[in-house]
């Protein structure tokens, strides 16, 4: 093992938040006021060359697992949709959609067929321009 903040191999810790490192890396980070932002989320490709230029040093690891990568863009949806509703603007909405875009890229599913499953959808539900808001059904009241 190496450790994350200067490549060192010697008098390697792992600490509970998976840094690997140093005695001297993590005294130095002990003493000193050391921001440490801890995201453990799926990124845009080139976030690591821009935290390079930013003159950051930053811990990454490549998702291999088919599955997981899955997982990680089911969470990177939720995420982006967050952050739509709480900023309604064409940045966050491209940011959700650039999501839709790789999820349907990994399952090999095409545009055109999800807009061929959504026309359908709406052909025998209906879209959501009547501005419906179901407050309740039932059922058993009229037997």
């Amino acid at each position: 093992m190496k450790c994350d903040i200067c490549g060192g191999v010697e008098n390697i810790t792992v600490d509970n938040n998976e840094w690997v490192l140093c005695e001297e890396c993590k005294e130095r980070m002990l003493s000193e006021s050391v921001v440490v932002n801890q995201y453990n989320k799926l990124v845009r490709d080139y976030i690591p060359d821009l935290l390079s230029k930013e003159g950051l040093d930053y811990k990454i690891t490549e998702i291999t697992d088919d599955e997981e990568y899955k997982e990680e863009l089911s969470k990177k949806l939720v995420e982006e949709t967050c952050e739509y509703m709480q900023d309604p603007s064409k940045e966050e909405l491209a940011d959700v959609v650039e999501v839709l875009d790789t999820i349907l890229r990994v399952n090999h599913i095409s545009k055109d067929e999800i807009i061929d499953v959504a026309r359908e959808k709406r052909e025998d539900k209906g879209g959501f321009d009547s501005r419906i808001k179901l407050i309740k059904s039932w059922e058993g009241c009229n037997e």
